[in-house]
Formats: structure tokens, C-alpha cells, sequence
């Protein structure tokens, strides 16, 4: 929680707190910069993020990317707007469990696939796109 200050700092947590919310929100990624971020076989995981968050208001995604072949998805909320405060747990265990399902699917295609060594490269891919590629 937040504790507040007494005496002057009060004053300038009054004034920080607020412009700091707004840029946060201000720096959220829309649903089409994250889809451009990752493979079109990831669309569907990142469009039922987007529906997830519909449900938790107040929340957003700072970043989505793939990262050791999954999708990486970092995100923030205006926590104090929370009437319910078991949203954050739900929607962390949503983004653990969709970042989890990227590595089986493939990134291109979204087929079936899971997480291979590419070279050095870990990638999420599916039989037909790691012959392509030649692995």
C-alpha cells in the first residue's frame, strides 16, 4: 500500500503521484504495437491478453517480446482504483499461463510447436517452419 507522508512531504506526494499515473498510462503499448512485436502465430495470445485486461480495469502492458523463444509480456496497473484487490494475482497468473502456452505454439505459424535451439537462437516454431529455417 501506499503510506503518506506527513508535514511537507505530504504536499509533494500530492503533486508527484498524480502526473506519475498519468505517465505511466501514457506509456502503455496499444494492441496493435504488440502485435507488431511478435509473430503473427502469437496473435491469438496477445488478442486474449487484450480481452483479459478488458476485465481488470486500470491495467496495461508496458512491453510484449519475445524473449529465450516465448512471449514476454511486462505489464503495471493503477492498483489504488482496485476495488477487488485479487485483480493483480488474477491477471499475473493469466500472463504466466499465456507467456507459457507461446512456448508451444509456433510464432510464425501458430501451429503446434514448442521451443528449439536455432543455432544459439531459442525460437517457439513448429516441424514445417524448423525445416525451413534448416535446424
Amino acid at each position: 500500500g501506499i503510506i503518506v507522508m506527513e508535514g511537507r512531504n505530504e504536499k509533494v506526494f500530492e503533486w508527484v503521484l498524480p502526473r506519475k499515473k498519468k505517465q505511466m498510462k501514457e506509456q502503455g503499448v496499444t494492441l496493435e504495437q504488440a502485435l507488431r512485436s511478435v509473430g503473427r502465430g502469437w496473435e491469438p495470445l496477445i488478442k486474449e491478453v487484450y480481452l483479459e485486461m478488458a476485465t481488470c480495469p486500470g491495467f496495461y502492458l508496458t512491453q510484449v517480446k519475445e524473449k529465450f523463444g516465448m512471449l514476454r509480456i511486462y505489464w503495471g496497473g493503477d492498483y489504488e482504483q482496485q476495488d477487488i484487490p485479487d485483480y493483480s494475482t488474477k491477471f499475473n497468473n493469466f500472463i504466466v499461463i499465456t507467456e507459457n502456452k507461446s512456448g508451444q505454439m509456433c510464432e510464425t505459424c501458430g501451429n503446434d510447436g514448442e521451443v528449439i535451439d536455432d543455432n544459439g537462437w531459442l525460437r517457439a516454431c513448429c516441424p514445417e517452419h524448423v525445416e525451413k529455417r534448416g535446424v
